[in-house]
């Protein structure tokens, strides 16, 4: 019982941690100022506990916690904060105009529909199996309880009004919510044996997939934030994106294994973080206070992790295989 309290904190304040504060969306002051640090927690954390325990109510695996995450990021994005809709968003620079068509920012839109599926869903519900092994099949919650994170997911999206201005025409928020609708659909009818690993265990070393998640994220936010600045049409940069999505994918599919992979996740979620701890020296340096400690402070919890993970090794090597359990979440 207490591994599962301790897990349930660990992933509501992870997902709010990764996303916001290590990317530098919502810096130290800002995060953590009371007002704001509740309502994160009360998006994030609701989205992600939600996600985790409806992917394993449903008996469903990672591509599952991926769709149900991109449905997160449409509601965070479309129907409460509206970024992929409002040209003047904070974070948004030449994607405000760069890439808009009726009313969209769509290259942002496809962006922050992969980053939140992946950075504020599937990393800490990777990061809290790690931590807490016995709890990997586990549901945190009843049914009942459940409705928590529901009920605070719909307060926050009808305060959202009052705490962003821009209201964006009705009939998009009518194509978010089908969006979310299709999105939550493919994840429970997505097959659970999906996608056919090629093999029992990873046949690839950590450092390949720390290698893999790194340059993923890298090539991500250059295609992003560099390309649009150079000449290149939208349409090529979202096809770009949603080719080394599909190309990573591939990667994985081809090398994970099906199960015994926990030291290569954990790799591959370093690799993914890694360009924001490193970013986060750089934040420093244009004056935004504190990010250099969030790098570090994420560097090194990061580091104990894999430590702690390492431990399993030589009991992995009794048994012939390699560390890690498991075929689903």
């Amino acid at each position: 019982m207490e591994d599962k309290r301790r897990a349930l904190i660990a992933l509501v304040l992870l997902s709010p941690l990764t996303a916001e504060l290590l990317s530098g969306s919502s810096p130290p002051l800002e995060f953590f100022f009371p007002p704001g640090f509740l309502l994160l927690v009360g998006l994030y954390g609701s989205g992600v506990l939600l996600v985790r325990e409806l992917a394993l109510r449903w008996g469903k695996g990672w591509p599952s916690v991926l769709l149900l995450g991109a449905a997160y990021g449409i509601l965070e994005e479309g129907l409460i904060v509206r970024s992929f809709f409002d040209p003047a968003w904070m974070d948004l620079g030449i994607l405000g105009e760069y890439g808009r068509w009726a009313g969209i920012n769509w290259v942002w839109s496809v962006w922050l529909t992969i980053f939140h599926g992946l950075v504020s869903i599937a990393v800490p519900i990777i990061l809290v199996n790690l931590m807490y092994p016995s709890q990997k099949r586990a549901r945190l919650t009843t049914d009942p309880q459940l409705l928590l994170p529901v009920l605070a997911l719909v307060v926050i999206t009808a305060i959202s009004p009052f705490l962003f201005e821009y209201e964006p025409e009705a009939h998009l928020y009518s194509l978010a919510v089908l969006s979310m609708v299709l999105f939550g659909l493919a994840a429970y009818m997505f097959p659970r044996d999906w996608p056919k690993m090629k093999s029992d265990a990873p046949i690839l070393p950590p450092s390949y997939f720390l290698a893999i998640g790194f340059l993923y994220m890298l090539f991500s936010l250059v295609i992003v934030y560099a390309l649009p600045g150079a000449g290149l049409q939208p349409y090529a940069v979202i096809a770009l994106l949603c080719l080394l999505s599909c190309g990573a994918l591939w990667v994985l599919i081809n090398s994970a294994g099906r199960g015994y992979n926990e030291m290569a996740l954990l790799a591959l979620v370093v690799g993914l973080l890694a360009p924001f701890i490193i970013v986060s020296f750089v934040h420093e340096a244009n004056g935004i206070m504190g990010m250099s400690l969030v790098g570090i402070s994420y560097a090194v919890y990061l580091f104990l992790l894999m430590v702690r993970v390492g431990r399993g090794a030589p009991e992995a090597k009794a048994r012939k295989v390699p560390i890690g359990t498991g075929k689903d979440l």
